[in-house]
């Protein structure tokens, strides 16, 4: 199925599904986690309630280790970072993912190819192989999280370990969430 999505610059403009509405709930959550936003200089989804997304994580953490973790997390996606691709046949293909700083788009660089896909784009990000991915032919498990983006498209990646797996699963919903409100 190739790379895709090239030269489809006229959708840029597009307003957001009616879909989007969804985060208005995460609202509320905000205003109560914003004194807590002090010294957080992540990004202003640092503000957001982290309590709220702490579930990603199959260990127990505290918010505040959390919050180490996600800017730990910021730092390399920022910088670019090597990862996998799982393709439906189960193949890994070696890409080089970078978030922009601003946290709004997520760059996939296979070979001399990249692709950007507007995290306003992503509708969620599944971690393992959840009853909504069944459809999909890419062999997932614990150590996989998948970008369901509004197209229909599913892009899953492969992790060494379910723990990196949740964390980028936890980090990329929280990002998301704050491009669609």
């Amino acid at each position: 199925s190739g790379a895709g999505g090239g030269g489809g610059d006229d959708e840029e403009d597009r307003p957001l599904s009616a879909r989007s509405g969804r985060s208005e709930g995460g609202k509320s959550a905000m205003s109560e986690g914003a004194q807590s936003a002090g010294g957080a200089s992540v990004t202003s989804t640092a503000s957001v309630s982290i309590r709220k997304y702490m579930g990603y994580l199959s260990e127990s953490r505290s918010p505040a280790e959390v919050k180490k973790m996600v800017k730990e997390f910021v730092k390399q996606m920022v910088k670019g970072r090597d990862m996998g691709v799982l393709r439906a046949d189960g193949a890994l293909k070696p890409v080089v993912c970078a978030l922009t700083r601003t946290l709004d788009v997520f760059r996939i660089k296979s070979g001399g190819e990249t692709r950007k896909v507007k995290l306003a784009e992503v509708q969620r990000v599944l971690h393992g192989s959840p009853e909504e991915l069944a459809d999909l032919e890419t062999p997932l498990d614990d150590a996989c999280s998948t970008l369901d983006l509004d197209s229909g498209e599913c892009i899953s990646f492969k992790f060494a370990e379910r723990k990196a797996a949740e964390l980028f699963t936890l980090c990329m919903q929280m990002f998301i969430d704050g491009q669609r409100r």
